[in-house]
């Protein structure tokens, strides 16, 4: 952890800092693509996208993929809930496009994806906020 008194840093200080910062986010991996996700047959997904405290997220534009291809781009309604209708069989990926979060964890058996509809922050591609 970096600490800066009232004293103003020395830039050897500063330095230090933002290397150690930007260290953290080239550790972190890119979650903001989900795994591949596939589906036997014709199935409707949905589910309700919630910031890390657990709000809604209205607005937040996803888009949909089979391979590296975008197939559709959805976006959340004002309560947070995504609808990808109905989707033919196949190989999905979603990937979080407005908002530097990751995307949803998706689940899906024989008839049934779930959604897990609460994001995390993905540390990849956020920017530290920095108060002097």
């Amino acid at each position: 952890m970096c600490r800066i008194g009232l004293r103003l840093p020395s830039m050897k200080t500063l330095a230090l800092c933002a290397a150690l910062l930007a260290g953290n986010s080239f550790l972190a991996a890119d979650c903001g693509t989900s795994k591949q996700f596939g589906l036997d047959g014709s199935q409707r997904i949905s589910g309700i996208l919630k910031d890390p405290s657990g709000s809604p997220i209205p607005g937040l534009v996803v888009e949909l993929l089979n391979g590296k291809t975008v197939v559709r781009q959805f976006r959340t309604d004002n309560n947070g809930k995504l609808d990808l209708a109905q989707l033919p069989s196949g190989k999905y990926r979603l990937r979080i496009i407005s908002q530097p979060l990751c995307a949803p964890k998706i689940d899906c058996g024989t008839n049934l994806c779930t959604v897990n509809g609460t994001l995390r922050i993905n540390e990849r591609k956020a920017k530290p906020i920095i108060v002097y």
